[in-house]
């Protein structure tokens, strides 16, 4: 493993470079490290929040095939002492700033696919929302896109204050609005099809008025 000049050129915040490394083939999932940290270039362009290109990075690498849900794991190849990252979209909140959150790159991850759950594993927001949990707009849609709740561990956990547990327990508790539920069920639909087109291309295909394409990508509530 090594730091990749695609790594070099997102830690620079060359969205230009980027996209030119693309164009000759570079792996938007390659595997790198520093140190003892393992990434991945879009764990890494998420983490990085003082990027000024933060979203046209994040976006280009999803275009390119990057996966939202890519997470690096403790392998032979990788160094004993190598932690698991999180996915890109934890990477994300936990990193984010609150007044430099943008909630574009959250939406683009989750419409692109990014798991996101309210319990344990690399992949549960969580622990991560203590300096965030005043926004309620980025509560609202990671409950609404959340596939899973663990109410007791919701409970239990201690980084978040009252109000904002109570809502995300009410969100667990209580079932999907029909709405919801056929989003997500024609997400499921799109990501299981055998054809395996990229999710925006595949809902542009879609016979719906564009206020419904958006919904399905998330960029509406």
């Amino acid at each position: 493993l090594y730091n990749s000049p695609l790594e070099l050129a997102i830690r620079k915040d060359t969205i230009e470079i980027v996209r030119l490394l693309i164009a000759f083939n570079a792996d938007t999932n390659e595997e790198t490290n520093e140190d003892v940290e393992c990434t991945t270039p879009l764990i890494l362009a998420c983490q990085c929040s003082y990027l000024r290109d933060q979203y046209s990075i994040v976006k280009c690498l999803l275009e390119n095939d990057a996966n939202p849900n890519q997470s690096v794991l403790n392998t032979p190849q990788h160094h004993y002492q190598h932690i698991p990252y999180r996915t890109p979209l934890v990477a994300y909140i936990k990193h984010a700033h609150e007044r430099r959150l943008d909630m574009r790159i959250v939406r683009l991850l989750i419409g692109y696919g990014a798991r996101i759950s309210f319990s344990r594993g690399r992949d549960s927001v969580l622990r991560f929302l203590r300096r965030l949990q005043s926004n309620p707009h980025l509560i609202e849609l990671l409950c609404d896109a959340a596939y899973f709740f663990h109410p007791s561990y919701i409970a239990e956990c201690r980084e978040l204050d009252e109000k904002t547990k109570e809502e995300i327990y009410r969100r667990a508790t209580t079932p999907n609005t029909l709405k919801n539920i056929a989003r997500k069920q024609i997400r499921i639909n799109i990501f299981n099809s055998p054809k395996k087109i990229r999710i925006d291309r595949a809902i542009q295909k879609l016979d719906l008025p564009n206020f419904l394409q958006r919904y399905l990508l998330f960029e509406n509530m």
